[in-house]
């Protein structure tokens, strides 16, 4: 009775032995995935459109009366809060994931203890210097009722600048060689696998048996894929039986 079943287990052997044969097929595309990473790192590095990272400074004048240098440390901690900058940066427009302080602001003393600068960074906004104004300005009003003895310059008064420098996103040709003979590779095996798999040729004594439910008595060797042993087992036999007809 012939067996229809259809599941078949792949053979790791014969799996190895299909990859080994194909191996310079493997080679050349691997070949090919890296040269192609390699043209396509250039061409992102060569047409990507230019970043421009956008700088703005703004020096507050402080004027802060006697006994109260105190005062000055809690108006720093509030020109660099989180809160202040989310506030400064919905006021304007700014979407929610702009506000991200700590890509922002940068807070430096400079020249003597009565100045500071408040420096903002980014390469994804250029409304830099309404930014800086604002978070000053709002600075002020929240603590004009807390600090009495620090009289700060109003910020149109204060010195802006904003510097513009242009860069090019870096391309990391490492990582892209690895994700594309990394997936290169992955299709490569999966096609082989189905290939194995999908492959219905008689290989071996155990495939009649698998296909038509039949058992094996003998095979006939294939005389021109036979290893050196083989073929010494193989004239040795017919020697011997060569000699035993003589006999």
């Amino acid at each position: 009775m012939v067996n229809h079943q259809i599941e078949k287990e792949i053979d790791v052997v014969l799996f190895l032995k299909h990859f080994y044969r194909n191996r310079r097929l493997v080679f050349r595309i691997l070949i090919f995935l890296l040269v192609l990473s390699v043209l396509y790192s250039l061409i992102s590095s060569m047409f990507n459109p230019p970043i421009y990272r956008y700088t703005s400074h703004s020096v507050i004048d402080m004027t802060i009366s006697e006994g109260a240098e105190y005062q000055k440390p809690i108006f720093i901690s509030y020109l660099g809060s989180q809160k202040i900058f989310n506030e400064s940066a919905k006021s304007i427009g700014l979407e929610a994931s702009f506000s991200s302080y700590r890509d922002f602001i940068v807070i430096e003393d400079i020249r003597d203890t009565t100045q500071i600068l408040l420096k903002i960074s980014s390469t994804r906004t250029d409304k830099l210097v309404e930014l800086n104004r604002r978070i000053v300005s709002n600075t002020i009003f929240q603590t004009s009722d807390i600090l009495t003895g620090i009289n700060v310059q109003t910020v149109e008064d204060a010195e802006l600048l904003e510097d513009v420098i242009e860069i090019r996103k870096n391309v990391n040709y490492f990582a892209n060689m690895f994700i594309f003979t990394t997936l290169g590779l992955l299709t490569v095996f999966g096609l082989m696998t189905f290939q194995v798999i999908a492959d219905r040729k008689i290989k071996r004594a155990k495939d009649i048996e698998f296909y038509t439910g039949l058992s094996v008595i003998g095979l006939i060797p294939d005389f021109k894929n036979l290893s050196e042993s083989e073929e010494i087992n193989l004239k040795n036999f017919v020697r011997g039986l060569i000699w035993k007809k003589k006999k």
